[in-house]
């Protein structure tokens, strides 16, 4: 999942949809999703109600990754 546009959307807001995106996405494939972000939403703005799905931390042009807690 690559949700990077989150418009007027609340925290809560995005974390539903994504919760229904990648849970449907996976039932339908029968594949695990993973989230693809940038380090400072992986931090702010996904919950940890998503752990169950890997992440992907882009983090393109550095010599040294940012820190993602």
């Amino acid at each position: 999942m690559d949700f990077e546009s989150f418009g007027n959307l609340s925290i809560d807001e995005i974390n539903n949809i994504s919760s229904v995106f990648l849970s449907t996405l996976q039932s339908m494939t029968n594949s695990q999703p993973i989230i693809y972000s940038d380090a400072f939403a992986a931090q702010t703005v996904f919950s940890s109600t998503l752990v169950e799905y890997p992440l992907w931390v882009a983090n393109y042009g550095v010599s040294e990754p940012e820190s993602n807690r």
